[in-house]
């Protein structure tokens, strides 16, 4: 997964998002997230927009019509990922400056 990624987004990016969330979540102490967690994060995000998902409840339901995709197993449980998508924090002249050296 991170091979794939960081052909699109350097590392710095990443480290960038984690970095930044991280910090704006110290209070009250929240469990700092892995470097790993926000490469699954946008790995599930895409996978939730390429299948076109109504609900990011249907990514994890396990009745009815149950989406799967190879790996699911190794991605972030339902809780972590909304923690992420809705907690994200970064700075956008920082994303600018390292998205323009990299490209």
């Amino acid at each position: 997964m991170h091979i794939y990624f960081e052909a699109m987004l350097p590392h710095n990016f990443f480290k960038h998002l984690q970095v930044s969330t991280n910090n704006a979540h110290k209070n009250p102490p929240k469990k700092e997230i892995p470097l790993l967690n926000f490469y699954k994060w946008l790995a599930q995000s895409i996978i939730f927009m390429i299948l076109g998902l109504h609900s990011q409840k249907d990514l994890w339901q396990t009745k009815g019509i149950i989406i799967d995709y190879p790996e699911k197993e190794k991605g972030l449980g339902r809780e972590a990922w909304k923690f992420i998508n809705s907690h994200i924090e970064y700075s956008t002249d920082e994303v600018q400056n390292i998205l323009t050296a990299a490209w």
